[in-house]
């Protein structure tokens, strides 16, 4: 247990020895008032003892019982008003004047995004190192969950999928813009849906593209697929060292909301192909194809976990996403339905399935998110990188990726609202809508600053500004300081 806390708290310092001397409370002036306090600290209940476990550089303070409870009960902003005026009961008032002179507090300005001009997307542009290309729109499958379905509502027309170029000349305008840039390092070309099998002789036309255009530099080529047509352009996929991604939900029990359009279920097909994949390309399957998962109220994580084990696979699990959904749908219920899982159950994945994890942080309550040993690795992180100032650490600009959908809006990625346009391709090139985008991001600002400040994620949180249409109009945050509290406990005692 003891060595569990050291690896995932690094630097650890304990703080033994505290005086119980008359507390000269320090004094906040009307200029530090004005600033957020960015420094959290959350009490941990660990091995029946208590502490405060200092988010920022990863210490853990010994206290009195309680302290515990007072730190439980209020934010450090709350415990520092409460005892401005020093406060009769010594021990809390002693241990916040501790904390305080043992300069592990601070006090710092969130940082401002600064204000987004032309030159500084055209330059992110070009140096994104994923480019994301909807090739149709169309699918061979009516999936109930579909983002595209009736199960959503729709924030685009049908006027508005009609492009007049092609998805070949919005991937030459990008990537002209790289070679101008004189940007050669390696990046990714990732083709997206509907379902883009469908449009194989545009991905085709793209691969050839990006080879005649930038012959000397790496790309990687991806592709998420449902499946159905994979027999028929493997050898292709294979040839061109595709990393490929195929959504399946699990056994055939699990694969209940994925169906054709005439509402027969698309499992038999899959797995067939699958299977004639991975005996034709044993090296490459085991390479390149990884499967993506949809938890539901029909799915699974342990009957996923043992469908996919026979081809040696751990598939990557997500959650409805819950965007502009229409709740009057006729499935909603059954969908949103998540699986709650015993620590019994949870054991067993470990135990069975040594690299798979429950998320540590779990973005919502009775929803199993398994990642790989990455995810110990970012709970780490977030505990001691250095923070940027930023609200949350979500992406800006494209750093990241960037999606281009049929027809040529630009987004910040696949996953992201439809609302949330940075403008689009044309011939004539990227067409940005600038006063847009900087107004978005001071609104995000505003008021994620004071919503965040006392929030124990902050450096690590990589909740996204665009994915949620409420992130502006009254989202709320998923962690509050109890759960807080709740969740870093059993990261501590090793409960999850």
């Amino acid at each position: 247990m003891i060595q569990l806390l050291l690896q995932l708290i690094l630097s650890v310092k304990i703080f033994v020895e505290m005086k119980t001397s008359t507390l000269v409370f320090i004094s906040v002036s009307d200029k530090i008032k004005k600033i957020e306090m960015l420094h959290k600290y959350i009490p941990v209940q660990y091995n029946r003892l208590y502490y405060v476990y200092d988010c920022m550089d990863g210490s853990l303070y010994p206290c009195a019982k309680n302290v515990y409870f007072a730190f439980r009960k209020y934010t450090f902003s709350e415990l520092l008003e409460k005892y401005k005026n020093n406060n009769p009961e010594g021990s809390i008032s002693n241990f916040i004047q501790m904390l305080l002179k043992a300069n592990s507090f601070y006090y710092c300005e969130l940082s401002q995004y600064p204000k987004v001009d032309e030159n500084m997307v055209l330059d992110s542009l070009a140096r994104v190192p994923n480019i994301i290309l909807a090739v149709t729109k169309e699918c061979n499958l009516a999936c109930r969950y579909c983002c595209y379905g009736s199960l959503y509502v729709q924030n685009t027309t049908a006027a508005e999928w009609k492009a007049d170029m092609d998805v070949r000349e919005y991937l030459e305008v990008l990537l002209k813009l790289k070679i101008k840039n004189g940007n050669r390092a390696d990046f990714q070309i990732s083709f997206y849906g509907g379902e883009p099998l469908l449009a194989f002789s545009k991905i085709q036309q793209c691969v050839t593209l990006a080879d005649q255009l930038m012959p000397d530099v790496h790309i990687t080529y991806v592709i998420t697929t449902n499946g159905i047509l994979l027999d028929k352009y493997m050898s292709y996929l294979v040839e061109h060292h595709f990393h490929i991604l195929i959504s399946l939900d699990g056994n055939e029990k699990n694969n209940q909301y994925r169906v054709f359009k005439n509402g027969i279920e698309s499992f038999n097909i899959v797995v067939k192909n699958i299977n004639l994949l991975y005996a034709s390309y044993p090296v490459f399957f085991q390479k390149n194809v990884n499967f993506s998962t949809v938890l539901h109220g029909k799915s699974n994580c342990l009957d996923a976990l043992i469908f996919f084990s026979k081809w040696n696979k751990t598939p990557l699990f997500s959650n409805v996403v819950e965007t502009d959904v229409r709740k009057n749908v006729k499935y909603y219920q059954e969908i949103f339905k998540m699986h709650e899982y015993s620590t019994d159950e949870i054991i067993k994945m470990k135990t069975n399935y040594p690299n798979v994890y429950t998320s540590l942080f779990p973005m919502k309550s009775g929803q199993c998110y398994l990642w790989s040993k990455r995810s110990i690795e970012k709970v780490d992180g977030l505990l001691r990188r250095q923070w940027n100032g930023y609200v949350t650490n979500s992406c800006f600009l494209f750093s990241s990726k960037v999606f281009v959908s049929v027809d040529g809006s630009i987004f910040l990625c696949e996953k992201s609202s439809w609302k949330f346009k940075f403008g689009f391709i044309s011939k004539e090139g990227v067409h940005l809508y600038l006063n847009k985008i900087n107004g978005y991001y001071k609104k995000i600002f505003d008021k994620y600053k004071s919503q965040c400040a006392d929030c124990y994620k902050i450096k690590g949180c990589n909740c996204c500004y665009f994915a949620e249409s409420e992130s502006v109009e009254g989202g709320k945050c998923f962690v509050s300081h109890n759960r807080a509290i709740d969740e870093l406990e059993e990261m501590l005692n090793n409960k999850i």
